[in-house]
């Protein structure tokens, strides 16, 4: 609770409940995993001023992010693709797709 309280919520409701969504859908046994916070508002402040920054529609700028999402997860499961698949909640195949189509190695 001292997270949420203490966190600057710059996207207001919305952001609040897209991230106690991301809590529900990542919880084990109907327990919230503290890191998914912590990596989503590390992920925002790291990332705010640069989602100004990229030109494009709004479609250009979620691909753009999505493939760094799936770099970034990549290469902390130090290229496993089941570990990959897992932690970003996708089918194997799916993640075949991505990483050909964002043409990550």
């Amino acid at each position: 609770m001292q997270k949420f309280k203490h966190y600057n919520w710059p996207g207001n409701v919305r952001e609040l409940q897209n991230i106690i969504e991301r809590l529900v859908i990542f919880s084990e046994d109907g327990d919230f995993q503290e890191y998914i916070f912590d990596d989503y508002a590390n992920f925002e402040k790291n990332n705010y001023s640069k989602s100004i920054e990229i030109e494009g529609s709004l479609s250009e700028k979620l691909k753009y992010y999505e493939g760094e999402i799936i770099k970034k997860i990549y290469k902390e499961c130090d290229y496993n693709k089941k570990a990959t698949a897992v932690k970003l909640g996708i089918s194997r195949p799916t993640l075949y797709a991505k990483l050909t189509y964002y043409n990550i190695t």
